[in-house]
């Protein structure tokens, strides 16, 4: 009798059928495979939150598919799951467009007459001539009456969108810790053993929220914890270029608005980690500060 395997994935778990289930097959043996593999795998997925108080235009970020129809954030207003339909990851203007085209939901990020070059901070192209304001907030889109998008930006949605209902999966109250790292910091070893020894305490009895804004050293390090210890990052990203020192001035008033604690890793040089470490401590912020 030919025999027909089936491998197939259910609920994480690895099974196999045969055609018929009437029959056995006493003879069959199976070599390096067990009949059921009970090993849960699990794949990050791409979750848009959007909490206007923290970010004006929402953002996007990485979380466990197990988490898939949980929301993250228990203050969030909507939350959605963007799933890419090809091998290319979608960005946050991707998903605007589609809020706008489904939802009417209007941002300055993504409408027309707001241009950006890599000398300078985006900007109004209609602040001369009709006094709309330079520099917008994201959420300014919503009063304004110019406002416009480029038809052809919809013409392809590579990617799907899912609304999440659900509420959180557990009822943890949340702790929001700004972990931030001067430019030059790189040393995975001491970040992983200062976060562990500060943070063990909260992540058994908190949801955790990681505040990353900084350098592309620091941020790397902080994604890379994060993932080891499934902690959801809200990023806070500074608007560089021509005006960049009151951008960063701006996301760090950001951060501090929200935050219950900070990590920093500071060489006693650097301006945005000292001021934003300085700005903590005015606040009355609990600081840990590591000095390298």
């Amino acid at each position: 009798m030919k025999l027909i395997l089936i491998i197939y994935f259910f609920d994480g778990v690895l099974r196999e059928i045969v055609p018929s289930l009437n029959v056995k097959f006493s003879n069959v043996e199976f070599i390096s495979f067990k009949r059921e593999i009970q090993k849960r795998i699990t794949v990050p997925i791409t979750r848009y939150i959007y909490i206007p108080q923290c970010i004006a235009e929402g953002y996007l970020t990485q979380i466990n598919c197990s988490d898939a129809d949980y929301r993250i954030r228990k203050n969030s207003l909507f939350e959605l799951n963007v799933v890419s339909n090809s091998y290319c990851s979608p960005e946050l203007k991707n998903v605007l467009h589609w809020l706008y085209k489904y939802k009417g939901f209007r941002r300055c990020n993504i409408c027309k007459f707001y241009y950006a070059t890599s000398e300078e901070s985006p900007i109004c192209r209609l602040s001369k001539r009709y006094g709309k304001p330079k520099y917008p907030n994201a959420n300014f889109a919503e009063q304004c009456s110019s406002f416009g998008v480029v038809d052809r930006e919809f013409l392809n949605e590579d990617f799907s969108v899912y609304e999440v209902h659900a509420a959180c999966r557990d009822e943890k109250k949340e702790y929001k810790v700004i972990i931030a790292g001067s430019s030059d910091f790189h040393d995975k070893s001491t970040f992983k053993q200062k976060v562990d020894y500060y943070l063990s305490g909260k992540i058994k009895t908190h949801n955790v929220i990681l505040l990353a804004g900084t350098s592309m050293f620091t941020k790397e390090l902080i994604l890379e914890y994060a993932k080891k210890r499934n902690i959801h990052i809200e990023p806070h990203n500074a608007k560089w270029g021509k005006y960049y020192e009151n951008g960063a001035m701006d996301t760090i008033d950001e951060m501090i608005s929200e935050a219950d604690a900070i990590i920093a890793f500071w060489n006693g040089k650097g301006t945005i980690t000292g001021e934003l470490i300085k700005k903590a401590q005015l606040t009355g912020i609990k600081c840990k500060i590591i000095e390298y």
